[in-house]
Formats: C-alpha cells, sequence, structure tokens
C-alpha cells in the first residue's frame, strides 16, 4: 500500500482511479483558496494600517468596532446572509438573474461570493492583528526618536513599522490560512464549487448511509 501510494496510485472507486478523481477538485480547491489568500492578505494589510490614525497614532473608534465584530462573526454566517439577500432579489426584482452567481463553478464572477464567505473573517482576523502590532509599535521610544527627525507618517510605516512587525503578520497569514482550509468544506457545499470539500462531504455522507 505504501509503496503505491508512493507512486501515487491511490487506488480505485467506481472503477475509476482515485488519482483521476481528485485531481480537478483539488485544483478547483486551490485556485478558490489561492484568490481567497491574495483577497485577505490585501485587503487585511490595508485595513490594518488604515484602522490607526496617523495624527493620534491610536485605533480609530469605527475600526475598533468593525475588526470585533468582523474577526468573531464565522464566514458561513456572512454567505448564509448575503445568499439569502440575493434570493430574494431573484423572487422579487423580476429580472430572473442575480447579481453574482449564487453556486457553480468558474473562474469569473462565480469565484466572487465563495471568495469573499471564505476570506472575510481571516480578512478581518489579520487586519486586527496588524491594527493592535502597528499601535504597539508607534508608541516604543525609536519611533518618538524618528518622528522628532521629521519623518513622515509613511516613512515611519515603512521604514521602521514594517519591519519590526514582518514575522508575526506572517505568522498571522499562515493562521489565517489555516482558517480558510477548516472553512473549505462549507463554503464549497454552499455555493456548490466542485472542490476537495464536497468530495469530502460526499464520502462521509455515502459512510453514514452505509452505516
Amino acid at each position: 500500500y505504501l509503496q503505491d501510494l508512493l507512486r501515487g496510485e491511490l487506488g480505485e472507486a467506481a472503477g475509476s482511479p482515485v488519482a483521476e478523481l481528485i485531481r480537478d477538485p483539488i485544483r478547483n480547491s486551490l485556485i478558490l483558496l489561492a484568490a481567497a489568500v491574495a483577497v485577505t492578505i490585501v485587503a487585511g494589510l490595508g485595513l490594518g494600517f488604515l484602522s490607526v490614525s496617523p495624527h493620534t497614532w491610536r485605533i480609530r473608534p469605527w475600526a475598533m468596532v468593525l475588526l470585533s465584530a468582523g474577526s468573531s462573526m464565522p464566514g458561513f454566517v456572512f454567505g448564509a446572509i448575503m445568499l439569502s439577500l440575493l434570493v430574494y432579489q431573484l423572487l422579487y426584482s423580476g429580472s430572473g438573474t442575480t447579481l453574482l452567481p449564487i453556486s457553480g463553478f468558474g473562474i469569473d464572477r462565480h469565484l466572487v461570493l465563495p471568495v469573499i464567505v471564505l476570506s472575510i473573517q481571516p480578512t478581518f482576523h489579520l487586519a486586527k492583528v496588524i491594527t493592535g502590532l502597528v499601535e504597539n509599535e508607534l508608541h516604543k521610544d525609536y519611533i518618538q526618536v524618528a518622528n522628532s527627525k521629521g519623518l513622515t507618517w509613511f516613512q515611519l510605516v515603512r521604514r521602521h513599522v514594517w519591519p519590526n512587525i514582518l514575522s508575526p503578520v506572517l505568522v498571522t497569514i499562515g493562521e489565517a490560512m489555516r482558517l480558510m482550509v477548516g472553512a473549505l468544506v462549507i463554503v464549497e457545499a454552499i455555493f456548490l464549487w466542485p472542490g476537495i470539500g464536497r468530495i469530502l462531504l460526499y464520502s462521509v455522507g455515502l459512510r453514514l448511509d452505509a452505516g
């Protein structure tokens, strides 16, 4: 068995090689994960730095509320809300179409909703961590010295703050990816995305039926 596994031979299911059956689903899931990671990094970094006021060097009040709420809300709850709104639009608008596709696969508009739902909680989590790191770093003595030399806000962040918070930010991005992998099964089930998560659910369902 181990020799077959090392050669990439995973056996057969329904008369077809398992390796061929899971190849496309794995690719589809990786596409979804890659897009979600990219959105999380860009949006998380941007929101994290915007949440700190360049005048007071403190977290903005609105950001404190937004980041706390966003990082604590599971992505599937947000997904259910978005799907409900789109269904209501479909029922009451009379147009017969929704603003965005609510299910199916495609490297186009079909990616939008799954990526948003998959990345929303990790994005707010990343932004919350970055905000705390930036605020803490800005109140250190060496930043006060650098500020007294006439450096602008952008120069302070680029030259001093960012290099010192990079390591914990990378760790947080790794944690965000872990959250996404954990939520992948639910997101693929909600939006009928043909990824490895749906195969896992299907396999579990078969085992439960067989039991």
